[in-house]
């Protein structure tokens, strides 16, 4: 989506019960955190939008999994805590 679509907040909006699960990739199609998407804007859409469905981290490994997992859960634990 981050390619394709115009506008993602639309395209989450238009297509809403189109999805129960949402994955999160970097645009380097690594982990979140080890690219240029900035998820604090992803996670605040499918706030807005009221989004209840499950979250998954996925990418390719570019140092370790347990690095690569744990520097993408640095970035999103804050980002996924409640306000």
């Amino acid at each position: 989506m981050n390619i394709e679509e115009a506008n993602l907040e639309q395209a989450l909006t238009a297509h809403r019960d189109c999805f129960s699960s949402f994955h999160l990739s970097d645009n380097t199609r690594h982990f979140p955190g080890l690219g240029a998407i900035d998820f604090s804007r992803v996670l605040e859409m499918l706030e807005r939008i009221g989004y209840q469905g499950k979250l998954a981290i996925e990418g390719n490994v570019r140092r370790s999994f347990v690095e690569d997992a744990e520097l993408s859960m640095q970035l999103l634990a804050p980002l996924l805590s409640p306000r």
